[in-house]
Order: structure tokens, then C-alpha cells, then sequence
């Protein structure tokens, strides 16, 4: 049933208006009056009452603007990320908006704080009605008779009861409540630092899982919402919702305030600490357990002294100077920051996954947005007003209840989230070779402005049946609203990831081989002796199939500022280093590559005469690599190097063909420290943001190629080296998953 609302002077005052709607040409504010008494309701067991002023709006025009973003006209470059209005305007109707104020008290059986929303007792509640009418139906009459038979977005019926483009909101500040999913695996990898530093310098850390594994959060996100029933065009046995931001209230500081994340799933919780603390000492955790239990020490069993050995090892400790208590006491204190550490990372994954995806949402777009049936709706219209939408969306199933958007996506599940997102394919380059960067805008009610951009270049590939995607993304965002007009850079957070996947592999001792030394390339495994990777991968790969590699370093805001002095310089000597480390490995250049530092012993003097400009043609380069590498005792090597152009498919692997093939990498390097000092000088001296776009199209070209990202990634690296600090702010991880013995496993990989 709908509402009277009671206004005296209505009547008098608009029945003798018959200009019909669509010829309406005044003030888009056509009338406001005040309720002559309040209209009590009912709210989730609380008590609630309309009173007030109450404002009507009419939308005759594609040029009217409704401040809500519930009714706007469909852009004709709208993205497949961005959804369509809850009502698009079109010239057969006109709509009547008619927007109040409500007032809402718990009682002795509810509190405000558990309605869900949390609403703020002291801001209330704005509601609105959007009513369509023919444009040749009198402004009196038409507003005349929608106050008759108003709709109450807290009654069901009154929700069932409007028509295809027709909405009812409510905009209110407090916390919603959503449920995610995320696979362990990933967790792990954006905090492994958390674990590998707890190691001893140079040790190897690998943890295997099962791939279904994942953790169920509940993510809280405080601020301004609006919820939104309406009907599309045809809509007549379904309800759409829609759970939106809004400007009304937004908390400011940091990137992720008022986005708080709670680990829900105890028992897959068990089963990851197993593998954490087995991957950790390398030891199984029935043997750690007995070594914990030792209490006669003078009589240890063979198999438990290798155990305390390879710990001992692992952990720093020195043999003969410390006892088995000291190593107990020292396994019971790692395995509590274990402990600590994955729930901090579980955490820490959620948060900050959420708040990049939150800060990149506008007014018009939804955090959540469901279709439900007539019949359906009386269960999930509460979940709905109270913003758990959690428990809407453990409402889904294929005929009442289905779930149209999770943030950008279809499903509450996270697959293969990089870096600071939540994966959402939306912000992955979607073509071959794809470099973009763009601004989301909100705006608060004062008119202040918060940006955050979408920055990535990639590029992806078929090579001899291997599948290859390698991109960077460049995060900048505004944890608070600017007062100036044109923001400045230093009011960004900024940070970068770059990631580079694989998959198609075949497993043989030479391809694993390769891939220790991509490994070592970022530093995931000792630079000088690729052995102990190589085994590990092997014995772990070998007979599995469907593999899929994923190496990732993300650089968060503290880190990013601390390298840029260095990323600035185009100090030769350094990115000569990690350009050498970078080189392909190849069969018939072994000799002089098998490692990133024998790489870097033979070719980083030869590339640091190349990026000086010494010499800049293909044969120019081969032929000064030969005289080198031939006065360096490499005889072989350097006829190789020299006679590249007969080399058939593998030219491209020797210096001449990497000169041919990317025949501009001197002035892209030169670029990306150039990028980075511009970064650096307007973060310093307070310039406009509009630097950011410059900047990220001189460096976005570390994007473009496998050879750009392994420098990149090494150069990164390489400058992180130096500051002991940064531990912690910059995560290198890889996760590998394959199929062995018919499960899908996860290999989670880093170094300490």
C-alpha cells in the first residue's frame, strides 16, 4: 500500500498549472512545500518519520542533471566496466522526483548500530521517489497525484508496486557489510615478504597448497550509501537493487579508511598455517612438533638432528654456539609471527584490494547490484535497507535471485588479483599491445574533488604455444578530498606493480632451468647459483601439467617515494647491470649466461658502452661484444656473439638481435628515468597532477616487452637493495599453479 503525504496548500496551488510535462520549460525545481505532519513508518524494528520540506524535481530534458545519478542519459562511449543508469532518460516519458528527509530512532529491541548500515542517528536519511508520466500530462495534476499514492522504500509492497523506470532511493552514512573470497595462494603472495624476511639472507621460501583453497572475509566499508530499487524497461516480474557510493559522507586519511576486513574460515585457516610452517623450516610439522617436545637432549634421534640442522640453517642460527633450547625458543617465537602474519595478511589483502577498487567507483556505478523476482523480494528487501550485503548475496541462485555486479564482476570470488586490485579483469589490458590511463572523479557535497587513476600498459603474446601477458599498472588515488581545483601531485598516493605470467609450459630440465634463472632475474633466487631452484622446481613440476606462473613485485606509496631519487637517475653502471642480468638465456650462449651474475660478469660492461651511446647499430654492438668477451678468455662466446645473423631462430636472443628487435632501448630507459624524475620533482615541489599522465607515458613502455619488464623489474629491485628499510613496503613473489596427481596445487614462491 503507498502513503498519503499530507500538503495543504498543494492542491490550490498546482491544480491550475496545465502546462503539460513535456513542455515545461521553467526551473528544474518545480515545487517545495513542507509535510503539514510527519508519516510514521516502520524500519527493520526501528521507528522512522518523514517530516520536513519536501522537494520535486522534473526531468524533461537529456540536459537535466539529477544530482543522485539515478536517471541520466546513456553515454554512446559507455565501457563494458561502467553500468547503465538504474532509469536511462529517453524522450517518450518525463520523470517527477520527489526527495525527503527522514528521521530514524532504534528501539528497546534493535540498535542502529546492528540495522547493518549503522545508521548515524544524527544524519538521518534522504529518500526519493523518481515517478514516470506521460510529457502530456499537467504538471498539477501529475504531482497532485503521485503525493496521493506515494511509494515508502521501507515497505515491500510499496517497492513491488512501481513501475518499469521507476526508483525509489535512500541515501544514508553508516557501514555495509560484504562477504569475498580469496584464494589463499594470492593472499600469501602480496605479503610474502612478511614470512621470507623471518629467514635467513638468501634462503629460499616455498609453500605448496591446494589451488581451491581460499579464504572467506567479511569486508566493512564505512561511508556514504545509497540503496536503489528500481525497474528497467520490461522489468515486470523483477526488482533491480543497486547499492551505491555516495558524497554524502566519505571517511578521509588514507587510502583504505573506514575498510575493515575480518578472516571468517578457521578451518582453511589450519590448513595454510600447516603449509606455511612446513615451507618455512622445510621441515614437516609432525617433526617440528617432536623437536619441540625434546626434553632429553643427550640422546637425539638421527633423523631429528637433520631436521634441527636444516632449521638451524634456515633461521640464522649457529651451530655449536646455539643450544636446542635456544632453537625451541626460537621455532615457538616464528611460528606466533606466522600466525600473526597470516591473518595480517588475509587482512591487509582485503583492505587494500577493496579500498583501489571502492576509491574507483562513481556515484552512477555499484558496488552491488542484484535482479530479484517479485516473490523474492520480501527476503532480501531488509538485507537491502539495512546495506548486508553479505546476505544478499548468499541469497543468489540462478531463478530469484541473481547477482549482476560485484564491484566490476559477476561474483564474489577474487581470481587472480596482482598487486593493489581485486583482479577485476575490467582493469587489465584487454588488447594485444594496450597502453591507457584515465581518472574516476568523486566529488563530496561541498564540491570537492577526490581522483584516482587507471594506469596500465601490456601486452600479450603466443610464443611457440607459450601464453605470455606481462603489464605494469601504476596506482595514484587521493585518500582525501582536495580544496584546490586542480589537485596537486604530493595530495596522491602513489605505488606500482608489475606483474608477468606464463603459462603453456612444457616441464623439461632446461625449460626449468629458464625459468630459476626468470626467477633470479627478480630476485627470487640466489643470483649466483641457480641449483637449489631448479631442483626445487623440478622436483615440484615435474609430471604436472596446466601450468600457469605468475611473478609479481608491487611497490607500495612509502617504498615507491623513497626510490624515486634513484629510479630518477640514468645511472648507467645500474641499468647496465640489471640490463646484463635481464639477457635470455639461450643454449648456444650458456656458456657465458647460465646465471644472472655470470650475465652480469661478461655483458654489463659491453651494454654500459651501449646505453652510453657508444655505438647504437645492430653489428656495431656484436662486433665490440666479440673484441671484449674475446680479451675476457670467452673465445667461443664471442664468435657466437659476433656471427648472430646466422643464428637463425635464436638471433634474437644475442646482443645483435636484441638490438635489432628493440632498437629503441637506450631511449626508453633514458625515459623511464626520466618519468620518474618528473614524478619526483612535481611530488616535491607540489605541481599539478596533471604531470601524472606525462609521466606515465615516458615509463609506461616497461610494459611492452618481456626483455622491458625483466630489466624494469631488476632495476627495481636493484635500487630497493639499498635502502633496509623498505623491507616489507616492496613485495617479489610468484605463484605457480599446475595439476599433479589429478588436484590443481598452488606452488607460492620467494626469497628472502
Amino acid at each position: 500500500m503507498t502513503t498519503e503525504l499530507n500538503i495543504e496548500s498543494i492542491q490550490e496551488l498546482l491544480e491550475p498549472i496545465t502546462t503539460p510535462l513535456g513542455k515545461h520549460s521553467g526551473e528544474q525545481l518545480v515545487y517545495t512545500d513542507s509535510l503539514n505532519e510527519p508519516v510514521s513508518f516502520n524500519f527493520l524494528g526501528a521507528k522512522g518519520a518523514l517530516d520536513g520540506e519536501i522537494d520535486v524535481e522534473l526531468f524533461n530534458s537529456k540536459d537535466d542533471k539529477d544530482d543522485s545519478r539515478i536517471l541520466f542519459s546513456i553515454a554512446t562511449n559507455t565501457q563494458e566496466h561502467e553500468l547503465s543508469p538504474a532509469i536511462a532518460y529517453h524522450g517518450d516519458s518525463c520523470w517527477l522526483k520527489y526527495s525527503l528527509e527522514a528521521n530514524i530512532k532504534g528501539d528497546g529491541h534493535y540498535s542502529l548500530s546492528e540495522l547493518g548500515i549503522g545508521i548515524d542517528a544524527n544524519e538521518g536519511l534522504l529518500i526519493s521517489s523518481y515517478r514516470r508520466h506521460a510529457p502530456t500530462e499537467t504538471l498539477g495534476n501529475a504531482v497532485i497525484s503521485d503525493v496521493r499514492t506515494f511509494p515508502l522504500i521501507f515497505s515491500v509492497e510499496d517497492v513491488k508496486s512501481i513501475q518499469p523506470e521507476e526508483a525509489l532511493e535512500m541515501e544514508t552514512s553508516g557501514k555495509l557489510v560484504a562477504n569475498a573470497e580469496f584464494a589463499w595462494g594470492e593472499i600469501l603472495a602480496s605479503s610474502l615478504s612478511t614470512f621470507s624476511k623471518l629467514l635467513d639472507q638468501g634462503e629460499i621460501l616455498d609453500i605448496k597448497l591446494d589451488a581451491s583453497l581460499s579464504a572467506q572475509l567479511n569486508v566493512s566499508i564505512e561511508g556514504g550509501f545509497k540503496v536503489v530499487f528500481y525497474r528497467q524497461q520490461g522489468d515486470n516480474n523483477v526488482v533491480r537493487i543497486g547499492v551505491k557510493k555516495s558524497s554524502l559522507y566519505e571517511f578521509d586519511g588514507t587510502i583504505n579508511a573506514g575498510i575493515k576486513a575480518q578472516l571468517i574460515d578457521p578451518q582453511n585457516f589450519k590448513t595454510v598455517y600447516t603449509a606455511i610452517v612446513e615451507g618455512f623450516f622445510e621441515a614437516p610439522l609432525n617433526k617440528i612438533n617432536q623437536i619441540l617436545a625434546l626434553v632429553n637432549t643427550d640422546d637425539i634421534p638421527d633423523e631429528l638432528k637433520f631436521y634441527i640442522n636444516k632449521i638451524s640453517d634456515r633461521i640464522g642460527l649457529q651451530d655449536g654456539i646455539d643450544t636446542i633450547e635456544d632453537i625451541k625458543e626460537n621455532i615457538e617465537q616464528l611460528q606466533k609471527k606466522i600466525t600473526d602474519g597470516i591473518i595480517q595478511a588475509a587482512k591487509a589483502k582485503a583492505e587494500l584490494s577493496f579500498a583501489y577498487e571502492y576509491n574507483r567507483l562513481t556515484e552512477t556505478q555499484s558496488l552491488a547490484e542484484l535482479i530479484v523476482s517479485n516473490a523474492a523480494l520480501e527476503h532480501v528487501h531488509g538485507h537491502a535497507l539495512a546495506g548486508r550485503i553479505l546476505d544478499m548475496t548468499a541469497m543468489v541462485n540462478n531463478d530469484s535471485v541473481k547477482l549482476e555486479r560485484f564491484f566490476y564482476q559477476k561474483t564474489t570470488k577474487i581470481e587472480k588479483s596482482y598487486g593493489f586490485n581485486l583482479g577485476f579483469g575490467k582493469w587489465q589490458a584487454m588488447s594485444r599491445n594496450n597502453s591507457s590511463i584515465k581518472y574516476v572523479e568523486n566529488q563530496n557535497a561541498s564540491g570537492e574533488v577526490k581522483l584516482a587513476t587507471i594506469a596500465m600498459r601490456g601486452y600479450k603474446d603466443n610464443y611457440f604455444g607459450e601464453k605470455r601477458d606481462f603489464y605494469i599498472s601504476f596506482e595514484a588515488q587521493m585518500p582525501d578530498y582536495s580544496l584546490s581545483r586542480v589537485p596537486s601531485i604530493n595530495e596522491f598516493k602513489l605505488g606500482l606493480t608489475l606483474v608477468h605470467q606464463k603459462e603453456g609450459i612444457d616441464i623439461n630440465p632446461r625449460e626449468v632451468q629458464k625459468l630459476a634463472d626468470e626467477f633470479a632475474v627478480w630476485q627470487l633466487a640466489p643470483a649466483g647459483e641457480l641449483e637449489d631452484a631448479t631442483e626445487k622446481l623440478l622436483t615440484t613440476l615435474d609430471g604436472a601439467t596446466d601450468i600457469k606462473i605468475a611473478r609479481t613485485i608491487t611497490v607500495d606509496h612509502q617504498a615507491f617515494i623513497q626510490l624515486l631519487p634513484l629510479l630518477s637517475e640514468f645511472d648507467i653502471h645500474r641499468l647496465s647491470t640489471s640490463f646484463a642480468a635481464a639477457l635470455p638465456t639461450a643454449m648456444r650462449l650458456q656458456v657465458g649466461r647460465a646465471t644472472p651474475s655470470l650475465k652480469v660478469k661478461y655483458y654489463q660492461p659491453i651494454l654500459a658502452s651501449y646505453l652510453n651511446g657508444d655505438f647504437s647499430r645492430p653489428d656495431d654492438l656484436a662486433a665490440y661484444a666479440y673484441q671484449y668477451l674475446k680479451k675476457e678468455g670467452m673465445g667461443k662466446l664471442a664468435r657466437k656473439e659476433r656471427d648472430w645473423r646466422s643464428a637463425g631462430g635464436s638471433m634474437q636472443f644475442h646482443l645483435g638481435g636484441l638490438a635489432k628487435y628493440h632498437g629503441d632501448i637506450r631511449k626508453e630507459l633514458k625515459n623511464l628515468c626520466s618519468g620518474m624524475k618528473m614524478l619526483k620533482q612535481a611530488y616535491t615541489t607540489g605541481l599539478s597532477h596533471e604531470v601524472l599522465d606525462d609521466a606515465f607515458y615516458l615509463f609506461d613502455d616497461m610494459g611492452k616487452s618481456e626483455l622491458y619488464t625483466r630489466i624494469f623489474g631488476n632495476f627495481l629491485l636493484s635500487c630497493a637493495n639499498e635502502f633496509e628499510e623498505l623491507a616489507g613496503t616492496l613485495t617479489c613473489s610468484a605463484v605457480i599453479d599446475y595439476k599433479k596427481d589429478g588436484q590443481v596445487q598452488q606452488l607460492v614462491w620467494g626469497m628472502s
